[in-house]
């Protein structure tokens, strides 16, 4: 997936959004454990930058489906439309929060 253009995310964006910036699609399911593990650091994230998108795959599984995303927790980083990378899986807070910020 890393290299290839991103689909259409559009409709997760607020208006104020540009699809070209940097963004974090945080793939995840409430009742994942792992998810549990790396959601405070990824809403603490939220709220200091506006390019963390948390994505339900109960409620939206056609994103899910359009980003092949196979489990969860899974973070991906699009920049410029492209998927720059991806990250599965539940890692410690250092990790994630390299993901977000780089």
């Amino acid at each position: 997936m890393q290299g290839r253009p991103a689909p259409d995310f559009a409709a997760l964006l607020s208006a104020q959004q540009d699809p070209q910036a940097k963004f974090i699609l945080y793939f995840f399911s409430p009742r994942c454990s792992m998810c549990q593990q790396i959601s405070t650091t990824l809403e603490s994230l939220q709220s200091e930058q506006d390019n963390v998108l948390f994505i339900d795959v109960g409620q939206q599984p056609e994103m899910a489906k359009k980003f092949r995303v196979m489990g969860t927790p899974t973070l991906i980083r699009v920049e410029k439309g492209l998927i720059k990378q991806v990250m599965m899986g539940a890692k410690d807070e250092d990790t994630v929060r390299g993901f977000v910020t780089h």
